[in-house]
């Protein structure tokens, strides 16, 4: 029997896929070019993310990285849910290890990815503390030197510095695998690109903007395109066209390991497998005019970005107000198209993306209503009525209504409320109290768990509860933020002060500054005569 192949996954951190023209600090690295003539490359590659932990989670599972968190807060990967590559890959007897520079990633990943064992770690490395490339290398060395089993998955993700550092650390790990490699596919990426600087910016403003703001909030073809090469026994070297995405690798791997039929990952996987690309095969017409979606934040996160890729048009939707912007990311040859061309475009891919986001929305629902559903106050209230009040900008609420009904529990309203608005429009205030009024509970959505039941607080108060939640704050702007959205709910609740505001969650950095406004907010709602229990969570 033939010795089982090991998968070496080697992910460099921010790399472009493609040279820019101003900011050559994360462009490929020459290490690409060395190992093209053994593997097949391929040159249109997007990630499903532009963040780190959510585009490295969704290569693990061949999920968008969107299916696997409601918020940042409340991501997990709980390996009884999700299936993932290296579960799949340590069932079947692989060593499975992981060596990361980013501590969150390291971290948060943990349950499907164990960190190279303690021993090995070189000295001065801390789990919580980023990791020098180097001292990644170092402690890849060590385990390969005490443990030279096979086979195993060996993942090394790795820090962009210097372009001319980073291209020696990368030498020098390749040295170090190169016993390993002789049996192994071979996997070299990215987790997302870099944003390129407009030609009209001073590169170090924009360099300074983009660290204030992040560069995981950019869905730019340069910051989600990515460098892909794969490399495995019996491939065909050469480059490849067509479009594929970060969700696919998971799927691939694991007909290029040549794993059992057995060998399942989570049914939520969307990804394609183009293991017949990476042995030789023809691309399909199905394989080149696929549509790729990318996201940058989660479900219930504001200011969240969906780009729909169907190569070589692209589409990002900004969901706070719904405006689209369509471009042209293929050749110069290509970018010539009449408006009429362009308009029917930007319709196909919309239409796309919305049935997409319904699709992936319904199953975050049936996610957060197994635990809702399950709660004792919701047994309760079959066959009792409820008011839903959307406070995140969700705009497919029907299905959360629809499952509600199926269980016993009748929906009796359901109020869009903004989260920067308080309430909803000015003749739908009234008849928001009066229908609470008469509801045995409220379902809060877009609060940080999701959905929250709220039931009433006593006997006394006789109205169910009204939630705040604006999590994720954590300065002293979104402080100010919080204080304004609870004046405007109290001025939205006049009609009935017995209101209560439970559990208003407020979040900051700064502790004086958290309990000086949480006394504020305890006042103003104590000073309006509504019944309060609030608490503060340091975030």
């Amino acid at each position: 029997m033939a010795e089982r192949p090991n998968l070496v996954w080697i992910l460099v951190d921010g790399m472009r896929a493609r040279p820019s023209r101003r900011h050559a600090a994360r462009d490929p690295l020459p290490f690409l070019k060395m190992l093209e003539p053994d593997s097949v490359r391929f040159t249109n590659a997007f990630t499903s993310a532009p963040s780190t932990l959510m585009s490295v989670s969704a290569m693990m599972t061949g999920m968008h990285a969107y299916q696997l968190g409601r918020t940042f807060a409340d991501f997990s990967f709980d390996p009884d849910k999700i299936r993932s590559l290296p579960q799949v890959l340590s069932e079947r007897g692989y060593l499975v290890h992981q060596a990361a520079w980013y501590p969150y990633t390291r971290d948060r990943l943990r349950s499907v990815l164990p960190s190279i064992p303690r021993k090995h770690w070189s000295s001065g490395s801390r789990y919580r503390e980023d990791w020098s490339n180097d001292q990644i290398i170092d402690a890849i060395e060590r385990t390969l030197a005490d443990d030279a089993r096979s086979p195993r998955f060996l993942f090394a993700h790795l820090n962009m510095y210097s372009g001319q550092e980073t291209e020696a650390q990368v030498q020098r790990l390749l040295w170090i695998l190169r016993n390993v490699l002789t049996n192994s596919v071979l996997v070299v990426c990215s987790d997302h690109g870099f944003p390129v600087p407009p030609d009209d910016r001073p590169i170090a403003e924009w360099r300074a903007e983009l660290d204030h703001h992040g560069h995981d909030l950019v869905l730019s073809s340069e910051n989600i395109r990515i460098p892909l090469l794969i490399r495995s026994p019996g491939c065909v070297p050469r480059s490849i066209d067509c479009p594929v995405s970060s969700i696919d690798l998971a799927v691939s791997l694991v007909d290029l390991l040549s794993l059992d039929p057995d060998a399942q990952l989570s049914s939520q996987s969307r990804g394609r497998n183009i293991a017949h690309l990476v042995r030789g095969g023809p691309a399909s017409a199905e394989d080149s005019q696929r549509y790729l979606r990318t996201d940058n934040r989660y479900f219930l996160q504001p200011g969240r970005l969906t780009s729909i890729v169907k190569y070589p048009w692209k589409l990002v939707l900004h969901h706070d107000d719904e405006s689209t912007e369509l471009e042209n990311i293929g050749d110069r040859k290509s970018l010539a198209a009449s408006a009429r061309t362009k308009n029917a475009v930007a319709a196909e891919l919309r239409a796309e993306l919305d049935r997409s986001t319904e699709e992936l929305d319904a199953i975050h629902v049936k996610s957060m209503l197994t635990s809702v559903l399950a709660d004792r106050r919701m047994r309760r209230l079959r066959g009792k009525s409820v008011a839903i009040v959307d406070r995140s900008g969700w705009r497919s609420i029907e299905p959360l209504r629809a499952l509600l009904e199926a269980a016993g529990v009748e929906c009796r309203a359901v109020y869009s409320v903004p989260p920067d608005q308080g309430a909803s429009a000015e003749g739908e205030r009234q008849a928001l109290v009066d229908t609470l009024a008469l509801c045995d509970a409220l379902i809060d959505v877009g609060s940080k768990s999701g959905v929250r039941v709220t039931t009433r607080l006593a006997a006394h108060v006789g109205v169910p509860c009204i939630r705040l939640d604006p999590s994720l704050a954590r300065g002293a702007s979104d402080w100010v933020r919080a204080v304004r959205r609870a004046r405007m709910a109290m001025a939205a609740y006049q009609a009935d002060p017995r209101i209560a505001f439970e559990d208003l969650r407020l979040f900051a950095s700064d502790r004086e500054l958290r309990r000086r406004l949480l006394s504020r907010v305890a006042g103003r709602l104590s000073r309006a005569g509504t019944v309060t229990s609030v608490s503060a969570e340091l975030h």
